[in-house]
């Protein structure tokens, strides 16, 4: 049996008026471009006119482009960067979704393919029907509203448009490299930051960094230089840690398997960009979070002793070069301390973050008991915040604080039916992955990968989860929505084969 995977959808052609009917959406884009930079006059505007003309040309020639496109643009935060920091109008942005219209007009029209939705999807309905309830009993309902229309449009939406735009092999492989792409690019404007002492330099938006300095070396001495923390084309460096951390998986998976040569030597040559830009968020959980990550590829025998420790020897490279990274890490010994409470002379001692984090989860853990079912109402827990943490003794600060833990998060804005359900979600993922990985590990191994690249890329938005609230949630439901994919593919090919899928 071949081990190619059978993609009868794209055998469809893309001649003459079928061409047209696909490009004509970025054309009437691209003059919209050209029309906001004659009102605005704004000349890069024109560049932008250009490029997505261009980009029309070679979608039409090559429609998988646009596969890649609109997942490297997604990844790498470009559009709500250009809106953000070069004032391009939101709806020109939002344009950018036109891409996924074609593969979705690809496989839903001319393939006769139909709009497919799954129990995931199911799910998700369901956590968006829990979400619009929690909304009648937030104590702010426009700002809790505002929080749901975010999940419908970055998760229900997103998830339904790409499980029936990503339907064959080829283009679940084109978001990956699309993914690798944005890593590269989103990871060596801090690397290059770093390195040439640019921090106060935006590089148009894609050098961002936000407050939190610390000291680059254990001494009380005010002199002391301090290290700046990047967040790259995000305003959070957490999280821009976490979406570089769930890259690594797919850059040593396809170092190791890609089709190419080529492909080989260009995902080889991402892992210490990608590796290297992340790191300099400087983020703990991220570091905790590669290491899980590190030792489960170890057991599932994608990676073997010898990769572990050149990895290893490159990271102790990282951190000489990078004096901040050990100091970072080496605070986390105040983890201990606080969770095992010694107080003895010369026990490390927790930094203000952990304690404010600590005192954040309590005040969560407050909330959810209070509000056991439904919780307080999506985005609500900053409203509820105030009181927690003074009923258990911390700081009430002026700026509106987070649960910095994603699972304690959901519990206290969505209450245990909420929770249940997103980890619903999260479990018949996860489980779909595995039996694809399972089925495919031999007939299939390039699929196989896939599922592992996905499967991983969810750990790690799980594993950090101990430490960051569900923000920035585009990220994770993209992952969802293309291991969903991932699973419909591995079912259509066995259809296709004539050989059941194996159960668990």
């Amino acid at each position: 049996m071949s081990s190619a995977p059978v993609e009868t959808a794209s055998a469809v052609r893309y001649t003459g008026r079928r061409a047209m009917l696909l490009v004509a959406p970025l054309a009437i884009g691209a003059v919209a471009v050209a029309v906001t930079a004659a009102l605005q006059e704004q000349p890069w505007l024109v560049l932008g006119l250009a490029a997505a003309l261009a980009a029309a040309v070679c979608i039409a020639r090559r429609p998988v482009l646009a596969t890649f496109l609109f997942f490297a643009i997604l990844y790498s935060n470009a559009a709500t960067v250009a809106v953000q920091v070069h004032g391009l109008p939101f709806p020109v942005a939002a344009g950018v979704a036109v891409l996924l219209g074609v593969p979705l007009y690809r496989h839903v029209v001319l393939g006769h393919g139909g709009f497919v939705i799954d129990r995931v999807f199911l799910l998700m309905l369901v956590f968006a029907v829990l979400q619009i309830v929690g909304v009648t009993i937030a104590v702010d309902p426009v700002r809790s509203m505002q929080r749901v229309v975010t999940h419908l449009l970055e998760g229900l939406c997103l998830y339904a448009l790409v499980l029936n735009a990503v339907r064959t092999t080829t283009e679940l492989r084109t978001t990956v490299f699309a993914f690798l792409a944005a890593g590269v690019l989103m990871g060596s404007v801090p690397l290059w930051q770093q390195m040439t002492g640019t921090q106060d330099h935006s590089y148009g938006g894609f050098g961002q960094r936000s407050a939190g300095e610390f000291k680059a070396e254990v001494t009380n001495s005010p002199s002391a230089q301090m290290q700046a923390r990047f967040s790259g084309s995000l305003d959070e460096y957490n999280r821009f840690a976490l979406v570089m951390l769930a890259l690594v998986p797919a850059a040593l998976i396809v170092a190791q398997s890609g089709r190419s040569r080529v492909e080989r030597w260009l995902a080889l040559a991402a892992v210490p960009v990608i590796v290297g830009g992340g790191a300099m968020a400087f983020s703990r959980g991220a570091a905790v979070g590669l290491a899980a990550i590190l030792l489960l590829m170890l057991a599932m025998r994608l990676l073997s002793l010898v990769h572990v420790g050149l990895f290893a020897v490159g990271l102790v490279a990282l951190v000489i070069a990078v004096p901040g990274l050990g100091t970072r890490i080496a605070k986390l010994e105040g983890l201990w301390t606080m969770m095992s409470g010694e107080t003895a002379v010369g026990q490390p001692r927790p930094d203000s973050s952990l304690r404010n984090r600590s005192h954040e989860l309590q005040s969560a853990w407050i909330i959810f008991k209070q509000h056991p079912i439904l919780g307080v109402g999506p985005g609500m827990y900053r409203e509820h915040h105030p009181d927690s943490i003074a009923w258990i003794g911390g700081t009430v600060r002026a700026v509106p604080r987070q649960p910095h833990n994603l699972y304690l998060g959901l519990a206290a804005n969505h209450g245990i039916l909420g929770l249940g359900c997103f980890l619903a979600i999260i479990g018949v993922t996860m489980r779909g992955l595995m039996r694809v990985r399972r089925r495919w590990r031999d007939a299939d191994p390039e699929l196989a990968n896939l599922a592992a690249i996905f499967l991983l890329a969810l750990v790690a938005h799980l594993v950090c989860g101990i430490a960051l609230h569900l923000s920035y949630e585009r990220y994770l439901w993209v992952i969802v929505a293309l291991s969903g994919a991932t699973v419909l593919i591995s079912e259509t090919r066995a259809r296709t084969v004539h050989e059941p899928i194996a159960e668990p």
